[in-house]
């Protein structure tokens, strides 16, 4: 081989080297790009969020409201929480969340069952719209995982995650036990949990009623926040899964008695 050959040879495999390293530059070009554009998504959702369809929402349900208790309970701008409340109705997400959007200042949320949401036209444009359903199919345990991740995801990225940890509609004012599932997801995050009580919901809406009782609840509902359970709180039952579901589930009820927080 001449040395204008291995010349050759070097110049061919300097020029694979710089089209390597300019792939690898346009990659992460276009990675920086996507970041930018999800952080501009996420922006404009928070917006909608916290200026839209949480006033617009306060709106709709402030005169079916008696009482809110524990407000102060829930953590002003900060990240990594957990809210779990008891679950009779397809309008408790929408009832809550107006709240929980203006005391944290971010988006809230909503682990969910996919096939409830869709069945009903309304629910499922507010979730695309908003962009804040978590939604996964119960019957389906691949799905069911990728949920959990996902609400792991986003609390590990300091989100906030409305969850009803009984996993379905129950008797109206009756807790059903909770799901395992809240467990995974409060162990792998070690988020903040704030138990909250829906009283009365039963009145407006519950599982097989497909139009809401408008008047019959007027002035009837309440909501009670309960302090906060830090991960120090509940670590103890980290090799306890259902002592630790009856553990937030004694919380959650508690919150029934109006006087505690």
């Amino acid at each position: 081989m001449s040395l204008t050959d291995i010349l050759d040879i070097k110049k061919m495999e300097g020029g694979l080297k710089i089209d390597k390293l300019i792939r690898k530059d346009s990659i992460l070009q276009n990675i920086e790009e996507l970041e930018r554009r999800d952080k501009s998504i996420i922006r404009v959702y928070e917006f909608v969020h916290r200026y839209i369809y949480s006033r617009i929402l306060m709106i709709l349900f402030r005169p079916y409201f008696r009482e809110y208790r524990g407000f102060e309970n829930i953590p002003r701008a900060k990240g990594n929480i957990i809210f779990i409340a008891n679950h009779n109705s397809l309008l408790d997400s929408f009832l809550l969340t107006p709240y929980l959007i203006l005391r944290t200042q971010k988006i809230v949320y909503i682990l969910g069952d996919r096939r409830v949401w869709k069945s009903n036209p309304l629910y499922g444009f507010i979730s695309r719209i908003t962009g804040n359903g978590i939604l996964m199919d119960r019957d389906d345990p691949e799905d069911v995982r990728r949920g959990l991740h996902d609400c792991i995801r986003k609390l590990r990225e300091g989100g906030v995650v409305l969850i009803f940890p009984e996993g379905t509609r129950g008797i109206p004012d009756n807790i059903a036990e909770f799901k395992r599932g809240i467990y995974m997801i409060a162990f792998r995050s070690r988020a903040t949990i704030v138990p909250v009580y829906l009283m009365n919901v039963g009145l407006l809406s519950y599982k097989g009623k497909r139009f809401p009782s408008r008047f019959k609840a007027l002035f009837k509902l309440s909501i009670n926040v309960g302090s906060e359970i830090g991960y120090a709180e509940y670590s103890p039952y980290r090799k306890k899964p259902d002592e630790f579901c009856e553990y937030l589930r004694e919380r959650v009820s508690q919150l029934r008695n109006r006087n505690i927080r």
